[in-house]
């Protein structure tokens, strides 16, 4: 089938080929593709999550045009009422949700009238990403009411740009992975030196980071700034020795077991 794009839905596909090929920062790349997508499937909200295979939930959450406290609450309690994400996870493939569920059975369900509803969510589509069975992220994009639901048009377009961002995001992951282990020959004789330089804020930092936690919730739990909350990141990725937030995650799970990870600060 032929793919209709106009102008700025070229522009939006240029941009959005651009921030796969130069990005270096799975969370940056998955926040950084938002605004781009929702022009080129002329959309209205976008988030995008990754699931934790170990922790069984969903974590590092970026998102636009989305209340982040509504977010926080689909991780409370909407996702055990939601029947849409885990059918889009099965099928990893661009797909939208009236393809799972009728329009007529969701508008009656809790999840719609209490979540979707109230954001102006009426008509998603939705793709994951896997790689060597590991899921590196997702792409939630929802339209108003008044927009209609996707079509096939809408969901070629998601089909053309997923293999580009699969590709980018399996490029970094491996590139982190290469990191961390390249990092652990001398982790050990490095580590007391290293993680004693941490102050206070920057271990509570690292623990929200480690466990998956946004920026954004990381200034929400500890009270900071956005702002605040990237300085100290930083600063954390320069003493980890790594040059990105994915692999400052990584090189924490690999340390987690060490006592030497968040040393107890005296001063």
């Amino acid at each position: 089938m032929a793919i209709h794009l106009n102008t700025s839905q070229t522009r939006a596909w240029s941009r959005l080929s651009e921030i796969a090929a130069g990005s270096v920062d799975s969370d940056q790349l998955r926040e950084s593709v938002g605004v781009p997508l929702l022009d080129l499937l002329r959309a209205d909200t976008y988030a995008s999550m990754v699931w934790g295979a170990v922790e069984k939930r969903f974590c590092r959450v970026v998102a636009v045009d989305m209340d982040h406290d509504r977010l926080r609450d689909w991780q409370r309690y909407y996702r055990h009422v939601d029947p849409l994400t885990m059918q889009f996870m099965r099928r990893q493939v661009p797909t939208v949700a009236t393809q799972i569920v009728a329009r007529r059975e969701l508008v009656r369900s809790e999840f719609f009238g209490d979540f979707l509803r109230p954001q102006q969510m009426h008509w998603g589509i939705n793709v994951f990403f896997f790689d060597a069975g590991e899921c590196l992220g997702d792409l939630r994009i929802w339209r108003s009411y008044s927009r209609g639901d996707f079509d096939d048009n809408d969901i070629g377009m998601l089909g053309l740009i997923e293999p580009v961002i699969l590709a980018s995001l399996t490029r970094i992951r491996k590139a982190d992975e290469n990191q961390a282990q390249e990092g652990m020959v001398n982790a050990a004789a490095r580590q007391p030196e290293r993680f004693q330089d941490l102050s206070p804020r920057e271990c509570e930092v690292a623990r929200l980071l480690h466990r998956g936690a946004a920026d954004k919730d990381i200034a929400c739990v500890l009270g900071i700034s956005y702002a605040t909350v990237r300085f100290h990141v930083g600063h954390l990725m320069r003493k980890l020795g790594v040059r990105n937030r994915t692999a400052a995650v990584a090189r924490l799970s690999l340390l987690a077991n060490s006592e030497q990870l968040f040393p107890t600060h005296t001063r």
